[in-house]
């Protein structure tokens, strides 16, 4: 059915999924008794790219060049650059659906070549001869990330969203724990009861933690590569004339828009989002701190 059909190419059974780009590559099944309709609501994996013509290139390559690295590399380099580039719970989320999704393409392709029919293209063939360990991988993200939802760090939005998502989950639990006592399953609702003990104590967990903050490298100089070009903005859009020294300073910004580069590059998470890098490049910019 529908149900078996996308746990075959990846997507998760995910009773308290949600409207939230958290909630990518998951599904849940519902069932409207009084009704009599039953639905599936599919949350497909999707690609925010930024406004702008062309996108994101750069934050594109990287997760491109990322994803490379996390699925060729042998399990101890894996391990090594996930604990120095991979550092938040969003993105090891991200990471974990992009093993997820490996492993069951490697796995099509073992079943394509065992069956006998038809050879792998080029590509499919590169992909099967480079991929690592990728189940190993996904169970050892699995568990960090798990580490993280029982000690932290989260950051206040990981809260929130954590919070929301496992709260739906409860909602779900208690209607089928209702079910099935209603139905006379009392092992059943034993075993949904234990679950919803754990998901409580996750939520606790979760709630009980201070919000944490990435530190931003280079904090000092990146900020005031950004007043200095700032200010020669200014002097490319002033109006009259200006005198030749103060024009001259224009030789120097592509010197200063480099080094701001190099800068953000050293900032950006493999799998971190367009949208959660650029709040924290907008605090930094407007913190106090050096």
């Amino acid at each position: 059915d529908l149900c078996l059909a996308l746990t075959g190419i990846g997507y998760a059974d995910d009773r308290g999924a949600y409207l939230s780009l958290d909630c990518q590559g998951t599904f849940k099944y519902q069932h409207d008794t009084d009704k009599d309709l039953k639905f599936v609501h599919v949350f497909p994996r999707v690609e925010i790219v930024s406004s702008g013509e062309g996108g994101n290139k750069d934050s594109h390559d990287l997760r491109e060049k990322a994803s490379q690295h996390c699925l060729e590399a042998e399990m101890e380099l894996f391990q090594d650059m996930v604990e120095r580039k991979v550092t938040s719970f969003s993105q090891l989320k991200a990471l974990l659906a992009l093993l997820k999704d490996a492993a069951t393409r490697f796995e099509a392709l073992e079943a394509q070549m065992a069956s006998g029919v038809g050879t792998l293209d080029d590509a499919e063939q590169t992909f099967y001869d480079t991929t690592v360990s990728v189940q190993e991988k996904a169970t050892w993200v699995e568990a960090r990330m798990d580490e993280m939802l029982m000690s932290g760090p989260l950051t206040s939005e990981e809260k929130k969203s954590l919070v929301e998502q496992f709260t739906g989950k409860l909602n779900a639990l208690a209607e089928q724990i209702k079910e099935a006592n209603e139905s006379g399953k009392a092992s059943r609702a034993k075993k949904l009861e234990a679950a919803q003990t754990l998901l409580t104590e996750k939520i606790e967990a979760v709630k009980a933690q201070s919000p944490a903050q990435k530190p931003f490298l280079h904090l000092a100089e990146y900020k005031k590569l950004l007043k200095t070009l700032a200010e020669l903005h200014q002097i490319e859009t002033a109006k009259g004339l200006q005198s030749l020294e103060t024009v001259s300073k224009l030789r120097l910004k592509p010197n200063y828009e480099a080094e701001l580069e190099d800068i953000v590059r050293a900032n950006r998470g493999w799998f971190e989002s367009d949208a959660v890098f650029k709040a924290r490049c907008d605090a930094a910019a407007k913190s106090k701190g050096k």
